[in-house]
């Protein structure tokens, strides 16, 4: 039997590309990041030479996020999704039932409406926050 001492590397799943202008996304990326640990790589789709490199026209809106996996795929959207979460132990069950057939029909709908309104969904939140801290010091002055 051979003991070796090399390191072991640790293996990247893939690269998650994401809209860093949109608050909405780093928020995600951010919580993400902290559940799948060092298994992906992140980088904004603003990066230089992204847009390239996933065979993104120049003009392309960044309106999904994506998956570049080791094998060289590219998958956006629901399809990344799907393929990131079995890495978070307590969502597994969800990514097995995500699996069945015909879930995607009603996956994809869900999470282009999410896509296409993130924008005023991030301007909600930060003006949610707002007036909380508002109403919290106007409590605190009294």
């Amino acid at each position: 039997m051979t003991i070796t001492t090399e390191p072991i590397a640790e293996k990247i799943a893939g690269t998650i590309y994401f809209d860093a202008s949109c608050g909405l996304c780093s928020t995600a990326t951010r919580r993400l990041r902290n559940l799948v640990g060092h298994r992906f790589a992140f980088l904004p789709l603003q990066t230089p030479g992204v847009k390239e490199m996933l065979g993104l026209p120049p003009d392309a809106a960044f309106d999904e996020i994506k998956l570049l996996q080791p094998d060289g795929r590219i998958l956006g959207g629901v399809d990344a999704l799907l393929e990131i979460i079995p890495h978070i132990w307590w969502l597994y069950p969800v990514s097995l039932i995500c699996r069945i057939p015909g879930t995607r029909i009603i996956l994809n709908p869900i999470y282009r409406t999410i896509a296409r309104h993130r924008r005023r969904i991030s301007s909600v939140c930060r003006l949610r926050t707002f007036l909380l801290f508002a109403i919290i010091f106007l409590f605190i002055q009294k």
